[in-house]
């Protein structure tokens, strides 16, 4: 017997945590392709690229918030872009936060630890976080590759200057 779930905002843009599932956990997400005329199965790590990092992309640009952060930055001010989905990948402290927070999480929930310490430390740039299938990416990481020049969108499409990208 079923029954239906309910689906909030979270449930439906990631795994069930209540669950225990994780990114990683995911099969794969269903993409049509309308130029093949068929759907495609892409893994969490495929999806992340092509679809969530290139379509945010393409939109933020063309924001006034993105292009006010943009003039700062060009004028060489420095800014901080605080995301809840992000972590600074050239901090120790900041990976090992971001772990504990982790750690605290499985904790009260009563979840299972899958990951370690070393899984966090080995994230060491752009294409290290994007690889990880365990840390979630928030809009602060793509908008931090737009304003350091790593992707930019060029008539309409995103250029990868980094290989960030690559799947």
């Amino acid at each position: 017997m079923f029954t239906k779930a309910k689906c909030g905002k979270m449930d439906a843009r990631h795994p069930n945590k209540m669950l225990n599932c994780e990114h990683s956990d995911t099969l794969y997400f269903l993409h049509y392709n309308k130029e093949k005329q068929e759907y495609e199965k892409l893994n969490f790590i495929e999806s992340r690229k092509k679809f969530y990092v290139e379509t945010y992309a393409k939109y933020a640009v063309n924001t006034e918030s993105y292009k006010w952060l943009k003039s700062l930055v060009d004028s060489g001010k420095k800014i901080a872009l605080v995301d809840f989905d992000a972590v600074n990948v050239y901090s120790e402290n900041a990976k090992k936060r971001i772990y504990n927070s982790y750690i605290n999480k499985c904790k009260k929930n009563g979840w299972e630890v899958k990951h370690t310490l070393d899984d966090y430390l080995k994230i060491n740039n752009m294409n290290d976080f994007y690889d990880a299938s365990f840390i979630s990416t928030g809009h602060a990481s793509i908008l931090k590759m737009l304003l350091e020049g790593d992707i930019e969108v060029a008539n309409g499409k995103v250029i990868d200057h980094i290989g960030v990208l690559n799947v």
